[in-house]
């Protein structure tokens, strides 16, 4: 308005209902830096540069921790560094969704079984619980966005072992 309508500041400061002064500093911030942006401040620099932090990014995505990442970047840096980074680039350290990699006969199985029981007498059953422990397993949390959730499939029959307990009257 200043520049290309040749408004004095009092009337700018009128017609947008702010402070006289806040019209001036902003006409004074443009005319010496050309922008009415905010300027860099100063600082300590950043130890990693986009490209390492876009690299940082692509090894997360790919399963690999931040004290593993920052192992393997050329630059001594703490992993803390690293996660400040990630979660700047939009990701997170979640938990990893599980899904029971099922075939079409698993399905088809799982069907007919609750066909076939949907008559039984189930007032005899008594109450079980049983909780399995996997052996070999993989991690349970990864780098991720929250538009693309790491996902991992496993296979039910895996090596594990199994605890199980139960009440009846």
């Amino acid at each position: 308005m200043h520049k290309d309508l040749k408004k004095k500041p009092g009337t700018i400061a009128r017609e947008l209902k702010m402070n006289e002064q806040t019209v001036h500093n902003v006409i004074d911030k443009y005319e010496k830096t050309g922008t009415v942006h905010y300027q860099p401040k100063s600082g300590r620099k950043r130890k990693l540069s986009d490209a390492q932090v876009r690299q940082a990014v692509r090894k997360a995505k790919k399963g690999k921790s931040a004290p593993q990442i920052a192992q393997e970047i050329e630059i001594d840096v703490d992993p803390r560094t690293i996660q400040r980074r990630l979660r700047e680039a939009g990701l997170f350290y979640g938990k990893v969704l599980k899904v029971e990699k099922l075939t079409k006969l698993h399905k088809e199985r799982r069907v007919e079984y609750s066909k076939d029981m949907k008559a039984y007498n189930w007032k005899r059953v008594f109450f079980s619980d049983e909780k399995t422990f996997q052996l070999g397993t993989t991690p349970t949390h990864a780098w991720q966005e929250h538009s693309d959730r790491v996902i991992k499939e496993y296979v039910k029959h895996a090596p594990k072992l199994h605890v199980w307990g139960a009440i009846a009257n």
